[in-house]
């Protein structure tokens, strides 16, 4: 089987790169709202999120956030980025974005989170404490170790407000890493993004109890 790969990987990944980086869109999965009770009084309101990653035109590090068909960075151009496919040789295959911006994903994240661990979210400001939370990083991508591809998903933010857990920690990180013998495409980065999150939700709302 192994034997077959080699070629038809080779084939798969000169004929993307001879192409050029290309743009693709990703939609990713809704976030799973789980029916729970509230245990505290407490009530929280999401009052913003920031995206607040640093992106820069095309590098050689994967792991940094970046855009490869584009010339300029602009804010618009930014909402959406969330990965680059890049083939054995770390040449950029193709940007992905998303059809919903990072903010928005996020914030739908932090929400159901302080909801599973026993707050009471509000879209209202009025008797409640506002949260604001800053986007340092969301980011994935590939690495291949000729025999398989190895998908990576960091997520890294700041979560701010008068809360007593926030007192302790306002920093928050996850990220997980997902192996494929298959060759990279933009349907890889919604499982590995979609499980990444879920992964970052569970463990968000363990520190936030």
């Amino acid at each position: 089987m192994f034997r077959f790969r080699i070629p038809i990987l080779l084939i798969t990944i000169i004929f993307l790169t001879a192409c050029g980086p290309r743009k693709a869109t990703i939609s990713l999965g809704e976030i799973q709202r789980l029916e729970v009770s509230s245990s505290k009084t407490i009530i929280v309101n999401i009052r913003n999120v920031s995206d607040s990653r640093k992106v820069v035109l095309s590098g050689e590090n994967p792991a940094i956030p970046q855009l490869a068909t584009i010339k300029e960075i602009t804010p618009v151009s930014t909402s959406t980025i969330v990965a680059q496919i890049r083939n054995a040789w770390g040449n950029v295959v193709a940007d992905i974005f998303t059809e919903k911006k990072v903010a928005i994903i996020v914030k739908n994240a932090i929400e159901e989170s302080f909801k599973r661990a026993g707050y009471n979210v509000s879209n209202s400001a009025e008797n409640s404490i506002p949260i604001d939370v800053i986007v340092n990083q969301f980011w994935a991508y590939n690495t291949d170790n000729f025999w398989s591809f190895i998908f990576h998903f960091d997520i890294n933010v700041e979560i701010i407000g008068n809360l007593a857990v926030l007192q302790k920690q306002q920093t928050f990180s996850s990220n997980i890493q997902l192996r494929s013998v298959l060759a990279a495409a933009p349907q890889s980065y919604e499982n590995t993004i979609n499980r990444g999150m879920d992964k970052f939700i569970r463990e968000l709302v363990i520190q936030l109890k």
